[in-house]
């Protein structure tokens, strides 16, 4: 590697020698980022400089665009970690400006006439080079990629594309930036404390916590003579936040999520000022105000679509899905919609009912989950804040690695020497993941699980930070991070979980173990790099676990007594969790019904985005919508330039795929055989070949399309034919050996 002397101290450009590809997290400064982008940049020009000057060959060409950008995903995987759970106001801006001009290269890149000339020549030729199967596929995904970014383009249409993909970036990070700040200017101050009537004394500790910070925080910044760093139109807030320090109170925000007062505040009017704020994030004028970056974002990706000879965005992303085009997502979220509803009315006349007992006859959004939980305590005795006294959050962790240690042959060991595994925050945690037959590296695994308040995006995702690399004898072990934002026990308290957070971790982990476990030479069909309706199927099936007593047993044990959870608690979390899936299905539903209805028309046709709310919430949903706005808070849709547009449906896709996989193991939730072939096809597998022949590798037949209603209760329905076995003489895995 060489750099210029003056970047030898910048620890992006010259890393120190950390084991098991640690990154130096901590020990990167906001003044690193851009000279290391820089350097890196240049770096990745460089080497593709190098390749347009060899002959074309696989090993010359495909190989090493492959493995070339090493730095530079290096030093964005560091930035976009950092941006996303300790972010500051620097550096979301320069996430936002790094991302557009790395969008802006791999643009270019991708359509420069020599070099996919290149590639074209070696997919030409691909009959004839006794390529192996991963190679076959590799050098596929390759030349589509180039196809499907404009290579086949004229001149012109290429250039405009070109600045398509870099507006749509810097939107993006526009909608993620904005959604964000929205988030963090809600504060709802308590003084009186039965405001708070019926919120648990541990969660209540919590909101008092976070008064306090805010104010020693702000009495901190007076005492040190800062104010005047602070922005000039929070100055104010600041000198009023500083006077209530060591004054009684309570803080509710919007991140980590205050669900809790969702479904147990009392206070009507407090439930509804919540699911407000939580809802109708970044959609009033101002600032922050995201519809008009949705509307610019419907019409880049609508024209981008045209360019590349599609009707509309959902017809080109979906062309790379599971699913293959529109009509398919449309028959599924139309056959969701017609099982769930009814479902979901009889759910609710339940709690209408409950409700009315209660006075309220005009149940509302702010009102459901209130009384959707006291039904459930009511039909099953089932109460989640007593349940979270079994879920301690470092019982939790542990339970879920020995359940990983046994079921997929691996050993998780926790790395504390910070001056090898550096972090950015001292709550993390760091393991070296390695296989328990012969001790062999597998990969490293960082874990974030607390919420960090405004410095840390709300939800819970996976990042692949290293891609498993395979080149000239030598492996590059791939390098993950799990996150969460998980409340802190206030006050010294045992941090506890609901089930499902529980749920969560375990979703999080199985997207951690699918980017692990990998066996892929090639980084863009190794791990997660897969398709978005197969990419859930990992995540979401280890949560069937979670609900299994014999894996419960190993870390659901009471917080005070040690005593394990008793089996007729995890009872009726089964049933609570079937209790109310017609409904919990058919919000799914809405939101892939909403994703599709934005994706599949000319963005001109749609007057409002308010209006085309309306219209599918008035399909779908089954109480007033009471203004509730969706979109401008659905990062999912909007922040995310390929994965979940037009894709929002994968997740009741692999719910099908899940339901039905998880079969394998019922009555034998440790079987060998399926054991391995799980991990050898699903986990291992990939991108090496197509996900539907990889699921019916490991079921030995297609999916059951009904396995999810069986399961949810929801359609009684016989099972697919040897639905618990592969179909007699199915082979095991045939994965390309390496």
């Amino acid at each position: 590697m060489t750099f210029p002397s003056e970047l030898s101290s910048n620890p992006l450009v010259n890393p120190p020698n950390l084991p098991d590809g640690a990154l130096p997290f901590g020990l990167v400064k906001e003044a690193d980022y851009r000279p290391a982008f820089d350097w890196a940049l240049a770096q990745v020009k460089a080497e593709v400089e190098a390749i347009k000057q060899k002959p074309a060959s696989f090993e010359n060409t495909i190989e090493g665009l492959e493995f070339s950008g090493q730095d530079l995903g290096r030093v964005r995987a560091v930035l976009s970690s950092m941006a996303q759970s300790n972010t500051t106001e620097a550096l979301d801006k320069l996430e936002a400006q790094i991302g557009g001009e790395i969008s802006e290269y791999y643009a270019q890149q991708a359509q420069d006439d020599e070099l996919f000339a290149k590639v074209e020549a070696v997919y030409n030729a691909r009959h004839s080079l006794n390529l192996d199967s991963q190679q076959k596929r590799v050098l596929e995904k390759v030349y589509d990629g180039f196809v499907r970014s404009g290579a086949l383009l004229p001149p012109e249409k290429k250039e405009r594309l070109q600045a398509i993909e870099k507006e749509l970036t810097e939107l993006g990070s526009k909608f993620k930036s904005n959604a964000n700040k929205s988030r963090a200017q809600f504060g709802r101050e308590i003084y009186d404390e039965s405001e708070l009537a019926g919120i648990p004394d541990d969660e209540k500790a919590v909101f008092r916590e976070a008064f306090t910070e805010r104010a020693d925080a702000a009495k901190k910044i007076i005492d040190e003579g800062k104010l005047n760093d602070v922005p000039a139109e929070t100055r104010n807030a600041v000198v009023r936040q500083a006077a209530q320090a060591g004054q009684p109170g309570w803080l509710v925000k919007l991140v980590p999520d205050p669900l809790i007062i969702l479904t147990h505040a009392d206070n009507r009017a407090l439930r509804e000022e919540v699911v407000k704020a939580r809802m109708n994030i970044a959609c009033t004028d101002g600032p922050f105000d995201n519809r008009p970056v949705i509307r610019k974002i419907l019409e880049l990706r609508y024209e981008k679509a045209q360019l590349l000879g599609k009707d509309s965005h959902a017809d080109f992303v979906l062309e790379d899905r599971m699913a293959h085009n529109k009509q398919t997502v449309n028959a599924l979220l139309e056959k969701n919609l017609k099982a769930y509803q009814p479902a979901a009315a009889e759910h609710l006349e339940k709690v209408k009912e409950l409700a009315a007992t209660e006075g309220v006859s005009d149940l509302r959004q702010w009102d459901y989950l209130y009384y959707e939980r006291k039904l459930a305590e009511k039909e099953f005795n089932v109460d989640e804040q007593k349940l979270k006294r079994y879920f301690e959050i470092e019982n939790v962790t542990k339970g879920l690695h020995q359940f990983a240690e046994e079921f997929f042959g691996i050993t998780l060991t926790e790395m504390t020497d910070r001056s090898q595994y550096p972090v950015y925050a001292d709550d993390m945690k760091v393991y070296e993941v390695r296989e328990k037959s012969d001790g062999s590296l597998i990969g490293l695994f960082y874990e974030d699980y607390y919420t960090r308040g405004d410095a840390k995006r709300a939800g819970a995702w996976m990042e692949q930070l290293n891609s498993r690399i395979e080149k000239d004898g030598k492996v590059v072990t791939p390098v993950v991070i799990n996150n969460c934002n998980f409340k802190k026990g206030a006050d010294g308290q045992p941090t506890l979980l609901t089930h499902r957070d529980v749920e969560t971790m375990f979703h999080e982990f199985g997207h951690g173990l699918h980017g692990l476990l990998t066996k892929s030479r090639y980084p863009s069909i190794g791990g997660t790099n897969v398709k978005y309706d197969f990419v859930e199927l990992p995540s979401q099936l280890l949560e069937n676990w979670t609900l299994e007593p014999e894996v419960l047993n190993k870390f659901a044990h009471h917080a005070e007594t040690g005593q394990p959870i008793p089996a007729e608690e995890v009872q009726k979390i089964v049933d609570a969790k079937n209790f109310n899936a017609g409904y919990v299905g058919l919000r799914q539903t809405f939101f892939g019904l909403l994703d599709m209805a934005y994706h599949t028309v000319d963005p001109k046709t749609i007057p409002d985005i308010e209006a085309l709310e309306d219209g599918v919430w008035s399909k779908c949903m089954l109480l007033p919508r009471d203004g509730q706005f969706q979109s401008t808070g659905f990062g999912h849709l909007f922040a995310d330039p390929v994965g979940y547009s037009s894709g929002y449906y994968c997740y009741k896709w692999a719910e099908v795929l899940d339901a039905d996989a998880f079969t394998r193991f019922k009555g034998n939730l440790y079987d060998p055989a399926a054991r391995k072939q799980l991990r050898d096809v699903i986990y291992a597998g990939g991108d090496t070949e197509d996900p539907a022949e990889l699921f019916r590798r490991f079921m030995g037949r297609d999916k059951d399309p009904d396995a999810l209603y069986r399961r949810e209760g929801i359609i009684k329905v016989p099972p697919a034919v040897n639905q618990n076995q592969p179909e007699a003489g199915a082979q095991g895995p045939k994965l390309q050996a390496g």
